[in-house]
């Protein structure tokens, strides 16, 4: 018999995605599913599933409201600000995010049904890290 587990204790790790850039958090940071904010703790994750990411981002692609990329920001973006922060120090982390969720914004006309909504995200963000820390060679250790 399966028991659910407590929305505070899930963890991003226990919804494996089939996209292979996917944000896998360590799971001793705390889990949350609030946004970041200046007076928050720095590293808020969250616990969205593939599916539920998947589906706002088709309705980001057909409908591109503002709402839905609301929608989309609360559910990704404490742990897109995460993994930025394991790449870049804290002022980069948040121009990351930010340039992200802008990428996500004008782009969404490229994302295909069918496709992880979490490798969709996660794509644009390895896509702005790497806009500001390109790889220098093989062992870089930006991913």
């Amino acid at each position: 018999m399966r028991t659910e587990t407590p929305r505070n204790e899930r963890h991003l790790d226990d919804d494996p995605s089939p996209c292979p850039h996917a944000l896998h958090l360590p799971r001793h940071l705390p889990r949350t599913t609030s946004a970041p904010t200046a007076t928050s703790d720095p590293v808020p994750p969250v616990s969205a599933s593939d599916e539920r990411v998947t589906a706002v981002v088709a309705v980001l692609h057909e409908q591109r409201g503002v709402p839905v990329l609301a929608d989309l920001y609360d559910l990704t973006s404490p742990a897109v600000y995460a993994w930025a922060l394991d790449h870049a120090p804290p002022p980069l982390a948040e121009q990351i995010v930010v340039e992200t969720y802008t990428d996500l914004w004008t782009g969404a006309g490229t994302y295909r049904p069918g496709v992880s909504g979490w490798c969709w995200v996660t794509a644009h963000a390895l896509v702005v890290l790497r806009r500001h820390h390109p790889p220098t060679g093989k062992d870089d250790p930006v991913p």
